[in-house]
């Protein structure tokens, strides 16, 4: 022992009171010149650590508190529990808390999750055996997915979706494994492969049976469609011409979508449908404003309402369904088009199609 000093760490309050020990370190010299180090000091095991004013009692205190509130709460809660720390403090903690080690499972799901929507993505390991994610990766390529299983081996089982990058990721980075896909996605396809046939075929679906003469159009079986030549219409036909004349031109989609100002998924949209009718088909549902506003009022006061804004001045107040912002003309356009269901038949709209079909019978009446 060359020297010693004194250090007055904090450690866990007793009784929401402040607890400073007072300890006496022995401090030692190394004579080695090539030695980095030169001076250590004592550590006593479980109570201090290098450069804090903390013991790891607290410490530990202090990491509670920011995982379960963090910020200007946690200031708070300890301020009560007599620990005087900021709310920077506790976030600076939180972030010093080193991650787990990574533990090889047998049973591993791969997936991708939106970092920014519609841009970036990243790609997500999870235990599937605890339900507990396992790691996180900065994107969705096959090299970087591959990379990790070769540097984290033992999967068995290993779970994801149908992308052409995971299966060949998991491939390469895990030859062995059992590649499976678990019951969401295979829930997920189904449905999409079958409103996409119900689509591609709605000109072969048969025509509503004609509603009896005593049928009330108004109330819950009421259903407002726009105008065959709406805003919508036009102006899909003719977004859908120019995209196909700037993509005959041998244009890409992310130019076309600069040129149109578009976003590059609404583009490849329109690039791959046929025709207006289906793009019409899977953006429009027949639902207007005043009918998401209807939805819920009796019988008698939609009727009464419905007569307002046919009969009374379009600045009435009273002739507006509750949360609608249309006016009178909208409200008459909307009317004029509706279309009455026959009583005790259920319709539902295309995109409802998959999941009529994959759910079980006795909820498929409901």
């Amino acid at each position: 022992m060359h020297s010693r000093y004194r250090r007055q760490p904090a450690d866990a309050t007793i009784g929401a009171h402040p607890v400073i020990l007072d300890l006496v370190v022995r401090r030692f010299f190394c004579d080695n010149d090539s030695c980095s180090a030169a001076t250590f000091a004592e550590q006593i095991a479980g109570l201090t650590q290098r450069r804090t004013r903390r013991t790891t009692a607290l410490t530990t205190m202090i990491e509670a508190i920011g995982l379960a509130v963090a910020g200007r709460a946690g200031a708070r809660l300890a301020a009560r529990l007599g620990i005087h720390v900021s709310r920077d403090t506790l976030l600076r903690v939180v972030r010093a808390i080193p991650d787990r080690p990574i533990e090889t499972t047998p049973i591993l799901g791969i997936d991708d999750f939106a970092l920014r929507r519609g841009h970036v993505y990243g790609t997500v390991m999870v235990d599937l055996t605890s339900g507990r994610p396992v790691d996180l990766l900065p994107d969705r390529t096959s090299d970087t997915v591959s990379t990790w299983l070769q540097a984290h081996p033992g999967a068995e089982i290993v779970c994801r979706d149908r992308a052409g990058a995971y299966a060949e990721a998991v491939r390469i980075g895990a030859p062995d494994a059992v590649q499976v896909a678990d019951r969401w996605h295979l829930w997920r396809n189904l449905i999409g492969a079958v409103e996409k046939t119900v689509i591609r075929h709605r000109k072969d679906l048969s025509a509503p049976a004609a509603p009896p003469d005593d049928t009330e159009e108004i109330g819950d079986n009421t259903v407002i469609t726009e105008a065959p030549d709406g805003r919508l219409v036009v102006r899909t036909r003719e977004r859908h011409a120019a995209v196909h004349e700037l993509h005959t031109q041998e244009m890409s989609i992310s130019e076309i979508a600069r040129q149109l100002n578009l976003n590059r998924r609404t583009v490849r949209r329109f690039v791959h449908a046929s025709d207006t009718d289906e793009l019409l088909a899977t953006s429009f549902d027949g639902r207007s404003h005043v009918t998401h506003c209807a939805r819920g009022l009796p019988a008698r006061t939609l009727r009464r309402r419905m007569h307002r804004c046919c009969a009374s001045d379009p600045g009435d107040h009273r002739a507006r369904l509750p949360g609608q912002r249309a006016d009178r003309p909208s409200i008459s356009a909307a009317t004029a088009h509706r279309r009455p269901r026959q009583a005790g038949t259920t319709a539902y709209a295309q995109h409802q199609a998959g999941h009529h079909v994959v759910d079980l019978p006795s909820e498929r009446s409901r």
